[in-house]
């Protein structure tokens, strides 16, 4: 069982029946046990997200606080990224300015990715996954 699984279980979020139908599923049908969750209906991506938040300090971003489309290009140019590879792994990176230098925020809806967590740290400034 996966980190996040036990954590969902844990906290009551999901069932043991839930986690043994999604684990069916996931290795049936392939990919990760949270999005078999989420399609099998046991689990909300909210409910995914906060969990991610609490076991890694994920932030949840809200439709409301995305930026305007000319400052993700630029900043895809500026990160040296292909806006095809950013599309194909639904990643909206962009740049804030703040008291410690310009902050990249790489919007996603896999955190965990490495390839992410990579970019982050490259940046030479702060950075934050969201």
């Amino acid at each position: 069982m996966d980190r996040i699984s036990s954590h969902l279980l844990s906290q009551g979020t999901i069932s043991g029946d839930d986690l043994a139908e999604a684990e069916l599923a996931a290795k049936t049908l392939g990919g990760p046990v949270t999005t078999a969750l989420v399609r099998l209906g046991a689990l909300s991506e909210r409910d995914l997200f906060a969990a991610f938040q609490d076991m890694y300090g994920f932030a949840l971003l809200e439709s409301n606080g995305l930026p305007e489309p000319a400052l993700v290009t630029a900043t895809v140019a500026r990160l040296g990224l292909n806006s095809s590879w950013c599309l194909a792994n639904e990643v909206a990176p962009w740049c804030v300015a703040g008291d410690e230098g310009e902050t990249v925020i790489l919007a996603t809806r896999a955190p965990l990715n490495p390839q992410l967590q990579e970019i982050a740290q490259q940046w030479p400034g702060p950075s934050r996954v969201v």
